[in-house]
């Protein structure tokens, strides 16, 4: 794009920057997923869902963390079968070399979660599936994860698929709804979409506006985040860009929300905050705004993680 390649003046936003930063308009490699299955139907519609969003050359690793002392479970729940029934789901879908399942014992006294994350950061995914509860089923709030989900979106190094809804068939059709603040990690976080969305996808890229433009830097005042998120989006024929209203009373996360239910998105996607704390050993939220948007949204939800960044890389 011809913006793309002007330099910034005094005040102005330097968009050739943005694009080499965030790495956009390179081609796809193949994406690595790794899927978390523990036997519940919820499970299995995330396994769904995770197919519909790989790509041909894409790799799946399904991941199913076993408690050697629970010898009471039902059939369906034991290791052996939840191996076999992914067996069966994966080889109609692709070819042997580009799926594995793996079983792993966790450790005396070690949690699920902490398991999961482990097997998450120690593998080399780009994206983690997950569903938003396990095995216990909803919370008494349908706005409350599961503790599996809620650790993965702060502590994983990649990006984070929380899948949502009741069934194990996964919706077919729906545009992805991308929230933009004109930060860094929201322009990371378009790029992640476009790389994981499908030809034929729609993906909506949406900023709310606040009212006092003169008061915000110049990246996050509104004319200036839509020129970047184009510039990300290098004419992509599925990207879309719109402006929407921060109303007085209401937040901008539930304000994303509606918007995402009144679109039926598939997916409400935003990049993750409190990273680096976090892998400083310090437990934090992921940032009010992406935090309440996961819980509150009606449809599944995209948490990217700019690995790189995460780990130190330049």
């Amino acid at each position: 794009m011809a913006a793309a390649a002007a330099t910034a003046g005094e005040g102005e936003v330097d968009l050739r920057a943005i694009v080499t930063d965030v790495g956009a308009g390179q081609l796809r490699e193949p994406l690595r997923y790794c899927i978390a299955v523990d036997g519940s139907e919820l499970s299995l519609r995330t396994f769904h869902a995770a197919a519909m969003l790989c790509c041909r050359g894409d790799h799946v690793t399904v991941l199913h963390i076993a408690d050697p002392g629970k010898t009471y479970l039902p059939y369906d729940m034991r290791p052996s079968s939840i191996r076999e029934q992914y067996d069966v789901e994966c080889v109609g879908r692709f070819p042997k070399s580009n799926y594995s399942i793996v079983v792993k014992n966790k450790r005396l006294g070690e949690s699920t979660r902490t398991a999961v994350l482990d097997a998450v950061n120690n593998g080399t995914f780009d994206v983690f599936c997950v569903g938003m509860v396990g095995r216990k089923g909803p919370k008494d709030s349908p706005t409350v994860l599961g503790s599996t989900a809620d650790y993965s979106m702060r502590g994983a190094h990649c990006t984070s698929v929380v899948v949502k809804g009741r069934g194990a068939d996964f919706p077919k059709s729906g545009p992805f709804v991308v929230a933009c603040d004109g930060s860094r990690k929201s322009l990371f976080c378009i790029r992640q979409v476009l790389t994981m969305a499908n030809d034929d996808d729609e993906i909506r890229v949406v900023h709310v506006s606040q009212r006092d433009q003169e008061g915000l830097r110049p990246q996050f005042r509104a004319t200036a985040v839509k020129e970047a998120a184009e510039a990300v989006a290098a004419g992509d024929k599925r990207f879309s860009f719109e402006f929407i209203e921060h109303g007085t009373d209401t937040t901008i996360a539930d304000t994303l929300a509606e918007y995402a239910a009144e679109a039926g998105a598939l997916y409400v996607a935003m990049g993750a905050d409190g990273v680096a704390a976090f892998a400083a050993g310090k437990y934090v939220g992921l940032g009010s705004v992406s935090d309440r948007l996961v819980k509150v949204a009606r449809c599944s939800a995209i948490v990217t993680q700019d690995s790189e960044r995460l780990m130190g890389s330049p």
